[in-house]
């Protein structure tokens, strides 16, 4: 498995910048409190393009984290993702979810039931970690 995880908030695209960030705040402060978990940083889109303003758009919602090899580290970070988007579930963030990817592999958290999720998470875990 490899050494980063990639976490991209997703939402119903009526989020202000301000509300994006706080959300992405949150998963980054719920994530540095997992043991194996050494850094969570934002992700970057690379420079912007000449003539931009500069806004890393691509990089707003999304988190590095730097996190020890092993499918119960990926499988904490999972289970950490799934909290937060079910204390968020329901009201004005009901559109909101979370694609993780590792070594190529990716799964996107939202409005399946948690016998879905559960099932897909399984899968994914394997899949992730057989790299």
């Amino acid at each position: 498995m490899a050494d980063e995880v990639l976490v991209e908030l997703y939402d119903s695209g009526d989020s202000t910048t301000e509300e994006t960030e706080g959300r992405t705040q949150g998963l980054r402060s719920e994530l540095l409190d997992l043991d194996e978990v050494a850094d969570v940083s934002r992700a970057s889109a690379g420079p912007p393009p000449p003539g931009s303003r500069g806004l890393d758009v691509a990089a707003l919602g999304a988190l590095v984290v730097a996190v020890e090899p092993t499918i119960g580290a990926l499988s904490r970070i999972v289970s950490v993702v799934r909290d937060w988007l079910a204390h968020r579930g329901g009201g004005e963030h009901a559109g909101e979810s979370v694609r993780i990817t590792v070594n190529g592999q990716s799964i996107e958290l939202g409005a399946a039931t948690a016998a879905q999720q559960q099932a897909l998470v399984d899968e994914f875990i394997q899949a992730a970690g057989a790299h």
